[in-house]
């Protein structure tokens, strides 16, 4: 799994996000750490 950034539209900042292997949601968040952790939250 590979955390990926894009940019928001009509902000000027981006987005951090991966898929989840177990059931393909997007896991997103404002930083890579945030992903991380709402990856960890999402598992549980």
């Amino acid at each position: 799994m590979e955390i990926k950034k894009r940019q928001l539209k009509d902000k000027p900042q981006f987005q951090y996000y991966l898929y989840c292997l177990a059931c393909k949601k997007e896991i997103t968040g404002t930083s890579a750490k945030h992903v991380e952790s709402n990856l960890n939250s999402h598992l549980k």
